[in-house]
Formats: C-alpha cells, structure tokens, sequence
C-alpha cells in the first residue's frame, strides 16, 4: 500500500530538518475578493482558509485584525510561486476576483512539504483532494511558512504562511495589484532553487 500524508504524525516530525529559506525578492500571486486587503487572511475567498461557518469573510477579518483570527479561523495566507496557479486555485471561490503580486522585501523560513515526503517515502503527487488541508496541522508549531505543491498544478507550489509567527509581517512585502493588460506578463512560473 502506497504511504501518503494521512500516514504521517506531523508531530514527530523534526520540521528544522525540513526548513528552507525562501529568499527576499520572490513573488508570489495572490486572487483574493474585491475590496480585500491581501495581507489579511481573507476567509471563504481563499481557497486555502477555513473558518466556522458563522463567520462572514468581514468578521473573521475583523477577528483577526484583534489578534482573534487564530481562534476564529486559520489565520493564514496562500499565495502561489507562478500567477497561472494561483488563479486555478482560486477559481470558482472568487466571485470579483483581484489579482497581486506580493514580492518578498527580507528571506523568509518554510517548512518543504516535498522534504518531509521524501523522507517519510511518500509519492508525489502528495496533495489530494482530501489532504489539501494539511497546513492546518501546524498551528501551533511555530512555523512560519510551509511550501507543499499545488493541487491544482502539482509541478509548481504554493506558500501558506502564518502571519502570527512571522513579526511586522504586513511590512514584509511589496503589494502590487496586477491589472488586467498585466496578467499576460505575469504568468511565468517561478522556479526557486531549494
């Protein structure tokens, strides 16, 4: 039987062996909601966020602007490594979708999902329809960062970072809203030498 991410106990894990720097300067695309800021966890609107379902994307905005969003929601944000990725993963989640570009301005740490699966003799593709979620198992971990490949896409990758470890993380990045005569220049993938 062929091992995937159900088989593995994150905490048990020696997640330094697995920590990578992703270096400033990389850009990461981002479809969010009209009217977002995309430096706050979004809720609903990104793919890679859950909340409970009482929570509209404004109040968990909210709750999370308070210092809540860990408790109210995931607390994270998604961006992809290639603009083509992140707007497959955004589609259909998006109703009036607004594209960014969000470039590093200092490195940052992640965890390599493809480390862990080698070293736990796990196949690629790992991330499944029912494992997608797997960022949610390190809350809690002091992780800053986790880059695992795409659903959508899975030769290139996204990166789920936790704005909660990461300090003075709004003033980490370079925003640029991509308009739609720039979309076409964007789509190139960005392949990150590990």
């Amino acid at each position: 039987m062929t091992k995937s991410l159900n088989d593995i106990d994150i905490n048990k894990i020696d997640l330094n062996k697995h920590k990578i720097i992703i270096p400033k300067g990389t850009a990461l695309y981002r479809v969010i909601e009209k009217g977002r800021d995309p430096l706050i966890p979004s809720g609903k609107e990104c793919r890679f966020a859950k909340e409970p379902q009482q929570y509209t994307p404004e109040k968990y905005a909210e709750e999370y602007k308070q210092g809540h969003g860990a408790l109210v929601g995931t607390g994270n944000i998604c961006g992809s490594f290639c603009l083509e990725v992140a707007i497959k993963e955004s589609g259909g989640y998006v109703k009036n979708p607004v594209t960014y570009k969000i470039t590093l301005k200092l490195d940052i740490e992640a965890v390599n999902m493809d480390s862990i699966c080698v070293d736990e003799g796990i196949p690629k593709p790992y991330i499944t329809e029912d494992r997608e979620g797997v960022w949610h198992e390190f809350y809690g971990e002091k992780v800053k960062a986790i880059r695992y490949e795409s659903l959508k896409d899975n030769a290139n990758y996204n990166l789920v970072m936790f704005p909660d470890s990461i300090d003075d993380f709004a003033n980490m990045f370079i925003v640029e809203e991509i308009l739609g005569e720039n979309l076409g220049r964007s789509r190139k993938c960005q392949h990150i030498k590990l």
